[in-house]
């Protein structure tokens, strides 16, 4: 098997690309690499180590650092639209609170608020933006 597997550069790079890949069982080649001179068995188990524990770790490693980009961008978006929606809903309170005072002194009274939430409507308004009285 040695000339078929490492005849030509490109026999070569095919199969170690397979040793790597687990199109081939590397073992098999290794015997073959044993073979041909006993210490190409350290210089193959290097190839594998480096091959399949570093390089391969490395490219699984960006894929899971990108996912967690993508995962905190997410978070920082929900965050985001939470701090909107909040500042809309204080807007909201603002403008319930503007209209209730009544005599547009700039302060609500009891009077004013006791007046305003009485109206069936400014309840029905009330309890749409999460305030049930």
């Amino acid at each position: 098997y040695m000339l078929e597997d490492f005849g030509s550069m490109m026999s070569s790079i095919y199969t170690l690309y397979q040793t790597i890949t687990g199109g081939r069982n590397w073992g098999e080649v290794a015997s073959t690499v044993v073979a041909a001179h006993p210490t190409m068995a350290l210089v193959f188990a290097l190839y594998i180590a480096v091959a399949v524990l570093c390089v391969l770790n490395i490219v699984t490693g960006v894929f899971v650092e990108n996912a967690n980009a993508i995962t905190r961008s997410d978070h920082d978006h929900m965050i985001m639209e939470e701090m909107t929606a909040r500042e809309r809903w204080i807007g909201d309170m603002r403008a319930v609170f503007e209209r209730a005072d009544s005599d547009g002194s700039g302060e609500l009274n009891v009077r004013e608020f006791v007046k305003y939430v009485e109206d069936v409507k400014v309840q029905a308004y009330l309890r749409k933006i999460g305030l049930h009285i």
